[in-house]
């Protein structure tokens, strides 16, 4: 009789007398077993989902799924893996177990997916309050002395959208393997807070975790901390206030006031990023062509032309203003300046 391993596909020939028992893979060492109908034998799925968008996005879907079970790390990454490998643990696990999976990762998968609920879920975050545990996975990791590496210590939700969009549309290998190991280490803080609760001794799971971090690139798309922005010189009015700024003219975005119009399509950058920037170098970002503006940046603003922001800068400068409109060339180089000084 011939038969596949459920999980590789390897072929195998056995005889009707090994049908009632379990067989181990010789590819992938797994075990099933060899019943009238073959059955996976999978133990505890300990996993963890990120999303294509902010959670509160009701089109987010997910981007990849780390899991670890029965000593090895499996992933599935949207558009690039098949995800029959996961469904098939998702199906067959004796467990899963996830941090508030009951409220974010199982909604998520179900829907994807089109899969039922797994009847034996456990959601550490219920479980690990009874233990006195409270917060978020990351702040119990640090309570419980099992924290992540230093370097996802300003690692949160927004950088990993951040990173998937990179590998996304950019095709960057970098930005998806800081995102399996991020993804990871929640899998692994899941794992570590399960032993904690059930009393087991954990093994060290982080030592094997095949995804490798770039904490050069990763420092690319984790904003830098804040500086205080620049106290603006007060001056009793407008004519003064530019009279002001002439004898002592902004050149950096550092104390600067500015605001965007339009996107950002050259700089692929979304405006809350560049607003996140802007205020991580000294500045003010502004949500319209105020009189102060130093920098009114334009982007593509596509069938609009000129947007309403552009109009009244416009006129703003023919009132005595200075606003520098600008685009996203000279832009860059205002951050690039900045960042020397």
């Amino acid at each position: 009789m011939k038969i596949a391993c459920p999980f590789c596909k390897q072929p195998y020939e056995i005889e009707a007398e090994n049908l009632d028992r379990n067989l181990e893979c010789s590819t992938c060492n797994r075990t099933f077993s060899c019943a009238i109908g073959i059955t996976p034998l999978i133990g505890t799925v300990y996993l963890d989902v990120e999303t294509t968008a902010s959670f509160t996005n009701p089109n987010a879907e997910i981007s990849t799924i780390v899991w670890w079970c029965d000593q090895q790390w499996h992933s599935w990454v949207n558009g690039q893996d098949n995800p029959a490998e996961f469904l098939l643990f998702w199906q067959h696990a004796r467990q899963i177990v996830t941090f508030n999976g009951k409220t974010f990762d199982e909604p998520k998968i179900t829907r994807q997916f089109g899969v039922h609920p797994h009847p034996n879920h456990v959601d550490l975050m219920h479980e690990a309050k009874k233990h006195g545990l409270t917060g978020g996975l990351k702040e119990i990791g640090e309570t419980c002395e099992f924290p992540r590496p230093p370097e996802l210590d300003k690692v949160g939700g927004k950088i990993a959208v951040k990173l998937w969009k990179r590998f996304r549309h950019d095709n960057i290998e970098e930005a998806l393997q800081n995102l399996l190991y991020y993804n990871a280490w929640d899998v692994v803080l899941t794992y570590y807070l399960h032993c904690r609760c059930s009393a087991v001794q954990a093994a060290p799971i982080h030592n094997s975790i095949p995804f490798i971090l770039n904490p050069g690139y990763l420092s690319s798309v984790v904003p830098e901390p804040k500086r205080p922005p620049t106290p603006r010189k007060k001056v009793g009015n407008f004519a003064e206030f530019w009279a002001e700024r002439k004898r002592n003219p902004i050149t950096t975005i550092r104390g600067a006031e500015v605001c965007i119009t339009g996107d950002l399509i050259n700089m692929k950058m979304e405006k809350e990023e560049a607003k996140a920037l802007i205020e991580t170098l000294g500045g003010t970002y502004k949500t319209s062509a105020s009189l102060t503006l130093d920098f009114l940046v334009v982007g593509d603003t596509r069938e609009f032309g000129q947007t309403g922001k552009i109009k009244k800068a416009e006129e703003n400068i023919n009132r005595g203003a200075h606003t520098r409109i600008i685009g996203e060339a000279d832009f860059l180089e205002l951050i690039r300046r900045t960042k020397e000084v």
